[in-house]
Order: C-alpha cells, then structure tokens, then sequence
C-alpha cells in the first residue's frame, strides 16, 4: 500500500484534535509534521510549535518517545498511527476513569 500525503495529514489533524481533547497541549499551539527525505539525510518529525515564539517542542502525545518518526513516508505514517492508537487509549481510560468515579 502506498502511503500519501493526504493521509499523513489526516493522521496529523487527527493526533491535534486529540492532543488538545485531552488537555496535552495549549489550544493555541499547532501540530507540525517536517517532511523527511532520505536524498538529502533529513528524518521525518513531529513537533509542538508555540505560536508566539514558532519555536518547535517534543509533541506530548509522543511521551518519551523523541520526536523521530521514521526515514521514509511510510515509516513516519507507522509512527504516527502508533501515536495516534496512544492517544486512543489515553482517550478511553480517561472516559473509563471519569465514570468509575462519577465524573462527566
């Protein structure tokens, strides 16, 4: 299957809305996949970039796991769908929490 770019950013605006659904980032941050290519040496990787400074951090839906998603496009879309199945998890045991507890 051949990956494309219009699926790695629906995964990107996915792992976004989720990152700001579970409180991971501030709403007025943005999520910035830099392209990589293996021609000229440079690997696929995600960020949190503030908008008042455009600075680039280690995207928290990441956790420890660095900010490299692959050499190629492929492998980036991998990463991203393991970030992205994370981020899912997180979602249901936080919903799972709030109702053994009585929260909404």
């Amino acid at each position: 299957m051949t990956e494309t770019k219009v699926q790695t950013e629906a995964i990107a605006r996915y792992i976004h809305e989720e990152s700001l659904e579970l409180g991971l980032m501030p709403k007025s941050w943005q999520t910035h996949i830099q392209e990589g290519s293996p021609t000229y040496g440079r690997g696929w990787r995600i960020a949190a970039v503030c908008p008042k400074t455009g600075a680039h951090f280690n995207h928290p839906a990441t956790a420890s796991g660095g900010d490299y998603l692959g050499w190629s496009r492929t492998e980036a879309n991998g990463q991203l769908r393991r970030i992205m199945q994370g981020l899912t998890f997180m979602k249901l045991s936080k919903k799972a929490a709030r109702g053994r507890y009585g929260r909404k």
